[in-house]
């Protein structure tokens, strides 16, 4: 699992602030290029209504009970150093996952363009591609 830092809380573990100086509000986001749903670990973090489920995960926090799932919103700076507003439907709220995840398989399945929204994983990288490849991070 890879680990990047999304524009928008202090980056913290274990109370000790890491990798690089973030504002107030943004946050640790874990890459996961094997799970089915993206998950985000507050409340805050999502837009609108929230729907009930009933979904399991293991492995996450040991066991982890989802009881809602939404629209995950949050910031990121594409390579432009824009800030874009990333919207991720059927995210799962995990309030006991020690960070987010983001799926990149979720993102473009939930994408208004499935096909040109994807990942490249590389030994020492990982690109974010969206709208039609018209935007990279």
């Amino acid at each position: 699992m890879t680990t990047i830092q999304c524009v928008g809380c202090p980056v913290q573990e274990n109370g000790n602030k890491s990798g690089s100086n973030m504002d107030s509000n943004s946050y640790q986001i874990a890459i996961n290029i094997c799970c089915s749903y993206s998950i985000a670990k507050s409340w805050r973090y999502f837009t609108g209504h929230m729907v009930p489920c009933n979904i399991k995960i293991q492995g996450l926090a040991e066991k982890c009970a989802v009881k809602w799932k939404g629209t995950w919103k949050y910031e990121i700076e594409d390579d432009n150093v824009i800030t874009r507003t990333m919207e991720i439907t059927n995210t799962l709220y995990c309030k006991e996952a020690p960070y987010c995840i983001f799926f990149p398989q979720h993102w473009s399945q939930q994408s208004e363009s499935p096909s040109g929204t994807y990942c490249k994983v590389g030994h020492k990288f990982i690109e974010l591609i969206w709208q039609n490849s018209n935007l990279h991070q």
